[in-house]
């Protein structure tokens, strides 16, 4: 039981962790998209920035797609965590009325 919270614990660390740090990742696509369109916009190498900027928005869309996964697995993770430490406390309940029980049963 206790590897089984503590992998649970790290997943749901790391995938906290993810959520946090994406947040950077999503101002960094809107900077460089803005930046590219700022520095090339009436330029002879306009079409050649503007597939730079068409490549980085399909990077953006996988990375977006991704970020949903991994919210929607954090979101699973904290069930799961919730529906383990409900297991935890039903088996540790069993646990104390076994000893009661013995117990009793040991002095009949």
């Amino acid at each position: 039981m206790k590897i089984i919270e503590k992998r649970l614990f790290s997943l749901k660390s790391v995938l906290q962790n993810f959520i946090f740090y994406s947040k950077n990742f999503k101002k960094y696509f809107s900077d460089f998209n803005s930046s590219i369109k700022l520095i090339y916009n009436n330029s002879p190498f306009y079409n050649f920035s503007e597939e730079i900027t068409v490549k980085h928005q399909v990077i953006q869309a996988k990375f977006e797609e991704m970020n949903k996964k991994i919210n929607t697995l954090f979101s699973k993770t904290s069930e799961w965590n919730i529906i383990f430490d409900s297991a935890k406390e039903i088996i540790k309940t069993r646990e104390e009325k076994r000893k009661i029980y013995d117990h009793y049963e040991g002095k009949l």
